[in-house]
């Protein structure tokens, strides 16, 4: 299973430089750290995330969200998915719940495509 995680650390100091909320603590590493962590735990390729994120969107769609992840879970009892793995991969994306996996699961953050160089 080829899985590519892509954690832009430039981004996050990015962000951190135009954070104006005192409160946030951006210089605590550990936090980056932990999300890492948690997405490489993602025990799926492209292909199977785009099929598991279709079938929640339209889950949560038709059903709305409960604030769980029944909806991921169903497809991962279908799918032959270890739960603790796609659980906690999901989690350093932002996926806590259903709902969550739709908004802010990017396939192509997860997996950004390669561009073939000009020359």
């Amino acid at each position: 299973m080829d899985v590519r995680i892509s954690l832009d650390l430039d981004e996050i100091r990015a962000r951190a430089a135009r954070e104006e909320d005192d409160d946030v603590e951006w210089d605590d590493w550990q936090e980056v750290e932990d999300r890492w962590a948690d997405a490489v735990a993602l025990p799926l390729d492209r292909p199977r995330l785009e099929s598991l994120l279709g079938h929640v969107e339209t889950a949560v769609d038709a059903e709305g969200c409960d604030h769980g992840l029944r909806a991921t879970d169903a497809w991962a009892a279908r799918n032959g998915v270890p739960l603790d793995d796609l659980h906690r991969g999901l989690r350093g994306y932002g996926g806590h719940c259903d709902c969550e996996v739709v908004l802010n699961v990017d396939l192509d953050a997860v997996f950004p495509r390669v561009r073939p160089s000009p020359n």
